[in-house]
């Protein structure tokens, strides 16, 4: 009879010195419990997007890294995902994805504020009257 054996998954907390230590899934669960802001090593947000790289502390034959960065969508429709081997890697690959973001959300709002000035788009507005004849706005 030919079984098949589920892949092993390995899982990992972090040391003091920002290096994966393997323990076995019930410590693992608990130290990500305990540590859950420790396990968010970079947030930065840039305009409506969100990068964030995390520890995940989960190792599989197909996936090994431990680390991931995510793009979360302001009105992205779609996210993305890297994975690294160690906190090193991680902490560069943050700063790349998010010198990248700000370029596109830089160019995205140039060419926004084009659109919007060729369109006539007024953005400095004056406060008056209330439309229901308040004079006060109340």
């Amino acid at each position: 009879m030919n079984r098949h054996t589920p892949p092993r998954r390995v899982y990992y907390i972090l040391s003091s010195g920002h290096l994966p230590v393997p323990v076995d899934p019930r410590t693992w669960g608990r130290w990500i419990d305990e540590h859950e802001d420790d396990c968010t090593i970079a947030h930065t947000e840039i305009g409506p997007y969100t990068v964030t790289t995390d520890f995940i502390g989960i190792a599989t034959p197909w996936a090994e890294e431990l680390f991931e960065t995510h793009i979360l969508p302001g009105d992205v429709t779609a996210v993305a995902a890297l994975r690294y081997l160690n906190w090193e890697d991680a902490m560069l690959g943050h700063e790349h994805v998010v010198a990248a973001m700000q370029h596109y959300h830089a160019g995205r709002s140039a060419r926004r504020a084009r659109s919007e000035h060729e369109k006539g788009v007024r953005h400095d507005f004056e406060v008056g009257p209330d439309p229901g004849g308040d004079p006060g706005g109340a």
